[in-house]
């Protein structure tokens, strides 16, 4: 992340000079400071008690910024951070040290998605994993729409305790909330209870993504259950669907326990080419037992099949080149990598 400086940092009656030194000290790594002339006079710097009594230090880590700014010049660049303007030194550093996190259902298995999209696409975004080996970027457990508001008001707590007023809480939450359409069908309206989630964090300004496909085990390039579809007819007619029908597939469940004519009017038009005996299996067949065990393992078994080599940029780009966005995973990737 970009930050920069201005001149009412250095007003002589500034008392909190201090936590500009922990900034320097401290978030230099994970964040770049800017010395923008458009905010900040070096003259102004150079010419303040914080300049004359820091010590060699700060001074050497403000002057290689400096250096850095002239030989790359800022280019209209929209900074998050603007320390004396839009945050205070304290705020400021409070801000920058905290990490970004993703949210999304369950941090442990809707993880491996996202670590295979930032290892297919590293060439591209190399900075997230580097982000994440470091600890900057994490995934935290949001537990679905009607949940992730608690997480939400649990988080801006902690920002209350640290005394940020009330009122500017919401400018600390370094989240990305990442989660599943749950679509039974393209057309088909968001339930109630993601409607009111986005509602929840457009007001607080947090940003989100909701998923074009159902859910994230759609997103898996169709190659990886090739090596199923042998002993699986489930599998294999799934692999047969067109790429549409197998967005919004539920390849836990397929179609639970009912008759084709008992499920919803838009999935029965979605699936309506399908034969008799297809349909079949998938009412009567399913993947909750996806290992063969005696116990129900398809959430935390499945997702695995994420971390293996067939995983790539190529079949992934494959899986959502006839989307209405195709360039979805993508736009995940620069979402994350605007708030880093």
């Amino acid at each position: 992340m970009l930050f920069t400086l201005s001149n009412e940092l250095f007003e002589p009656q500034n008392q909190e000079l201090h936590w500009l030194n922990k900034i320097l000290n401290s978030c230099l790594e994970q964040h770049s400071l800017i010395i923008d002339p458009n905010y900040i006079d070096t003259e102004v710097v150079e010419a303040s008690d914080w300049y004359n009594q820091t010590n060699e230090v700060e001074k050497i880590l403000y002057q290689e910024a400096f250096t850095q700014t002239i030989q790359a010049p800022p280019n209209k660049q929209s900074f998050k951070v603007i320390i004396g303007q839009s945050f205070s030194a304290h705020e400021a550093y409070i801000f920058l040290s905290e990490h970004l996190t993703i949210l999304v259902e369950n941090s442990q298995n809707d993880s491996t998605f996202l670590r295979a999209l930032f290892g297919a696409f590293s060439d591209e975004a190399p900075d997230l994993n580097y982000h994440r080996q470091n600890m900057w970027l994490r995934f935290g457990m949001g537990g679905g729409a009607t949940a992730i508001p608690q997480v939400i008001d649990t988080e801006i707590q902690r920002f209350l305790e640290a005394g940020i007023p009330t009122e500017r809480c919401n400018k600390f939450l370094r989240y990305l909330v990442l989660i599943d359409s749950d679509k039974k069908s393209p057309d088909e309206p968001y339930k109630n209870e993601l409607q009111s989630l986005i509602s929840t964090l457009e007001n607080q300004g947090i940003p989100y993504h909701v998923l074009e496909k159902r859910e994230m085990e759609n997103y898996l390039p169709c190659e990886v259950l090739n090596n199923f579809k042998e002993n699986n007819k489930f599998i294999e007619y799934y692999l047969n669907l067109s790429p549409v029908q197998k967005d919004f597939f539920d390849l836990e469940k397929g179609f639970p326990g009912k008759r084709f004519d008992q499920l919803e009017a838009n999935v029965q038009e979605l699936y309506a080419d399908l034969s008799d005996t297809v349909k079949k299996e998938f009412r009567k067949s399913d993947l909750k037992k996806f290992t063969g065990t005696d116990r129900n393992d398809f959430k935390s078994e499945f997702p695995k099949l994420f971390e293996t080599e067939l995983v790539n940029k190529k079949s992934l780009l494959a899986r959502t080149k006839h989307q209405q966005n195709p360039n979805e995973l993508r736009e995940i990737i620069n979402k994350v990598r605007e708030l880093l």
